[in-house]
């Protein structure tokens, strides 16, 4: 048996055992545990699927049962949900030849060190824009959490200044996105090979140094699998102990910024209904979208079903600061919040709902249903990109395995709307490059030999046109 199944069966062992001992286990759970262990991917736990498996089980089989103990409608929710995805990623779950690439090896072996020059100049912008804050609220009071408590208490109401300033944030994270897929992508098409170093600072370290615990999750699982897809390794031991450690350090730095935005909001946190305390606040965070499911499913008929008001309208306007706008149409997190907490809306507080109480809001149980089969056909479409080393199809891939936490945790028209403007700033990047990338050679081009570059040994491949 792979190692990978042997260490997904333990776990799965220890997961029973605990529900048993807890009193929470049922058919709904048994079948969630076993939906989940069919459908995991061990020899390649980093795709798609493995993603949507988890999060979902996690979500309404874990959390839920944390939040409401012995509530069993979520769980038979869930069994719904794991069987569509499955149902929708079997369709497409195939192997299939990578699309014909043409690529002029040589510009792309050329443009790998004007992107890290580039890639560079982001580096020190940042770092420069980081010093700025530091110097703005002082080192103690930079480190303590003041720019969260900042951003935090200005949500809706910043000036001009905060506004623009916000707009930079978001555009310099998505900006740092697109260097890195484009990075990746050309080192796979040329042939070189990649500098981990700036992608680790990157990915890791700025936003460490930026306090966004969120972008330094999502920044060390882009990493991972960008390792993965330069090196492929095989899963063994000493691989998966390698996951345990980047996870437990992801934890342990994301504890420890919510603790510092948590003590520095402790005065204003009181009589906030929803707020808990301490490191329960910020463990908890995580899986709080199953309350928003929770609520959303309890008082749909108050509610009411949107039917896309909250993810069309709030796309459009996704960069726009509400201080700037102050009637800018509000996303499923907000409408929920607004209408059943208004106290915790107006002082700040939202929870996120997830995709499917995002789904549930808009269109309904049977709306959440036909997501999850869409997801899952739509999934295995970008696994299959990896699998099957699909370089031309690895820029959108990239995009979409960025994200696709933030769609499962989040909304659709706030992962959505990321996309776009991601493979837009992409697309702009690559075009004075002259890259071409992900088009079928034109008719009468013959592939020639490969040529060697003399200086690294690595193989090129030229186009011809009789």
């Amino acid at each position: 048996m792979p190692l990978g199944k042997v260490i997904l069966m333990t776990v799965a062992v220890l997961c029973l055992s605990i529900f048993l001992i807890s009193g929470t286990m049922n058919v709904a759970m048994i079948i969630g545990i076993t939906l989940v262990l069919a459908g995991f991917e061990a020899r390649n736990p980093i795709l798609l699927k493995n993603l949507f498996l988890l999060y979902t089980f996690v979500l309404f089989g874990v959390a839920g049962q944390y939040f409401y103990p012995g509530e069993t409608g979520l769980l038979w929710d869930m069994v719904v949900f794991l069987l569509a995805f499955l149902f929708g990623y079997s369709l497409l779950a195939r192997n299939r030849r990578p699309a014909p690439t043409s690529v002029d090896a040589p510009i792309a072996f050329l443009k790998v060190a004007t992107i890290e020059r580039v890639m560079i100049f982001y580096c020190v912008t940042s770092l420069c824009i980081l010093a700025y804050e530091v110097y703005t609220f002082g080192p103690g009071s930079y480190f303590s959490g003041a720019p969260l408590v900042l951003a935090f208490e200005s949500y809706g109401r910043e000036g001009f200044g905060l506004g623009l300033l916000t707009i930079a944030k978001q555009f310099m994270a998505v900006l740092n996105v697109s260097l890195l897929v484009l990075y990746v992508s050309v080192c796979s098409l040329a042939g070189r090979k990649i500098r981990y170093p700036i992608v680790v600072f990157m990915t890791v370290v700025l936003p460490v140094l930026l306090l966004q615990r969120s972008n330094l999750a999502l920044g060390c699982l882009f990493l991972f699998v960008i390792v993965v897809w330069d090196k492929r390794p095989v899963f063994s031991v000493g691989v998966y102990a390698r996951i345990v450690v980047v996870l437990l350090f992801v934890a342990a730095v994301g504890v420890g910024i919510g603790l510092l935005r948590d003590n520095a909001l402790k005065s204003d946190s009181e009589g906030v209904s929803i707020a808990l305390p301490g490191i329960t606040r910020v463990l908890s965070g995580e899986f709080t979208p199953i309350v928003a499911y929770k609520e959303i499913k309890t008082n749909i008929d108050y509610l009411g079903y949107q039917y896309g008001n909250t993810i069309l309208p709030t796309m459009l306007y996704k960069l726009v600061p509400r201080s700037w706008m102050p009637d800018k149409p509000t996303s499923s997190g907000g409408f929920f919040m607004e209408k059943l907490y208004p106290a915790d809306a107006a002082a700040g507080y939202f929870i996120s709902t997830s995709i499917f109480g995002d789904m549930y809001l808009n269109f309904g149980f049977l709306g959440v249903v036909v997501f999850c089969f869409l997801l899952g056909a739509f999934s295995a479409r970008m696994d299959s990109i990896f699998i099957e080393h699909d370089i031309g199809g690895l820029p959108t891939f990239l995009i979409v395995y960025y994200y696709y936490y933030v769609l499962l945790r989040g909304d659709l028209q706030g992962s959505l709307s990321l996309v776009i403007l991601t493979a837009a700033i992409y697309l702009f990047l690559r075009w004075p490059l002259g890259l071409l990338s992900g088009t079928a050679p034109k008719p009468g081009s013959r592939i020639l030999p490969p040529l060697t570059d003399s200086h690294s040994g690595t193989s090129l491949r030229l186009t011809s046109y009789d």
